[in-house]
């Protein structure tokens, strides 16, 4: 599995957003998505009992870093900002991208998706002054990762957090920390995201109107989950697993279904969902019969979607119009 990232060569994830859509956004200092935790919930894990995310370092090991001294993650932050990228020595995670990769920003100013961040933190974002996403910060920061010592994200840590670690003594996982962490989350006050799914993947958003979904999965996948069959992640789901959509009967979000897939949407008016669906699967939809998302159409309505029969995605056209669709084959 591969977080974050389901890509080939020059694929580029979660991103087809206009002016105001932004998924994994650069928003101000506050901005949360992909959860609905309360103030220090934890978002999308259903990890099995020795599943370690995105940790594999003994004692000065780093995930997804490469940070100077102090072991970086992911960050290109100033000092305390550090998010999510390809430590040179010690650790990398989240990242099994190809070459041209880019992961979760495409964002404007006021929207963050994956961040929870406090004052001096945030996570996948490239925000306004200090967002920054997938960067190298320089002292302080560090995401993702299993050190000891120098700092670790998405921690309920004290000060320098610690995220996604499965240390020996003080293993923190995907954590909301207290004055200058929290990564990836859409919680009341402090959310996390930047989970791991299994087979079944679904990345988890809960958009207001401009809202785009990160999916870069093959099959069946989705990102941002451990999900076993048909798990579902920061649901609030009805009948037959609804999350954050607006949906009819068989409306499902944040799901891995096997037919009616459905990701991760609640967008009203310019929602577009970057998935590469397989026969039946449907992201981002409010649909009708045969799962419609996000359109206002009659019965033939498509957007977004890499759809071959009865997909269709995000769309408010006439009758047979598609929008940011990817090909014909895809």
């Amino acid at each position: 599995m591969q977080d974050n990232i389901h890509s080939s060569r020059h694929m580029q994830d979660n991103t087809h957003s206009s002016i105001n859509i932004q998924d994994n956004t650069r928003s101000s200092r506050h901005m949360q998505d992909n959860t609905r935790s309360s103030r220090h919930m934890q978002d999308n894990t259903h990890s099995s009992i020795n599943i370690q995310d995105n940790t594999c370092s003994s004692r000065h090991m780093q995930d997804n870093t490469r940070s100077s001294r102090r072991m970086q993650d992911n960050t290109r932050s100033s000092r305390h900002m550090q998010d999510n990228t390809r430590s040179s020595r010690h650790m990398q995670d989240n990242t099994r991208s190809s070459r041209h990769m880019q992961d979760n920003t495409h964002s404007s100013i006021n929207i963050q998706d994956n961040t929870c961040s406090s004052r001096h933190m945030q996570d996948n974002t490239r925000s306004s002054r200090r967002m920054q996403d997938n960067t190298r910060s320089s002292r302080h920061m560090q995401d993702n990762t299993r050190s000891s010592r120098h700092m670790q994200d998405n921690t309920r840590s004290s000060r320098h957090m610690q995220d996604n670690t499965h240390s020996s003594i003080n293993i923190q996982d995907n954590t909301c920390s207290s004055r200058h962490m929290q990564d990836n989350t859409r919680s009341s006050r402090r959310m996390q995201d930047n989970t791991r799914s299994s087979r079944h993947m679904q990345d988890n958003t809960r958009s207001s109107r401009h809202m785009q979904d990160n999916t870069r999965s093959s099959r069946h996948m989705q990102d941002n989950t451990h999900r076993s069959r048909h798990m579902q992640d920061t649901n609030h789901r009805s009948r037959r697993m609804q999350d954050n959509i607006h949906s009819s009967r068989r409306m499902q979000d944040n799901t891995r279904s096997s037919r009616h897939m459905q990701d991760n949407t609640r967008s009203s008016r310019h929602m577009q969902d970057n998935t590469h669906r397989s026969r039946h699967m449907q992201d981002n939809t409010h649909r009708s019969r045969h799962m419609q998302d996000n359109t206002r159409s009659p019965r033939r309505m498509q957007d977004n979607t890499h759809i071959s029969r009865h997909m269709q995605d995000n769309t408010r056209s006439s009758r047979c119009m598609q929008d940011n669709t990817h090909g014909s084959r895809h």
